[in-house]
């Protein structure tokens, strides 16, 4: 079994997919719906993703304080 088979055997198994497809099935979600929120997802990432590069870089104390706990 090659690599690209076990990718296949994962794809076909993808809890994300089979949940979509269930949910189209039952009538409870719609291609027009996801479509809505996945535009509306990719829009707070970018605005997130722009606000962060257009931030000041942090110091450096402040990039360890909410890295790793000290008692």
């Amino acid at each position: 079994s090659s690599s690209l088979d076990d990718i296949a055997n994962w794809k076909a198994r993808d809890p994300l997919k089979r949940l979509y497809d269930s949910m189209v099935k039952e009538g409870i979600w719609d291609e027009n719906r996801h479509q809505k929120l996945e535009d509306e997802l990719n829009t707070k990432i970018s605005d997130a993703w722009d606000k962060a590069m257009d931030d000041p870089y942090p110091d450096l104390d402040s990039t360890l304080k909410y890295v790793y706990y000290q008692k």
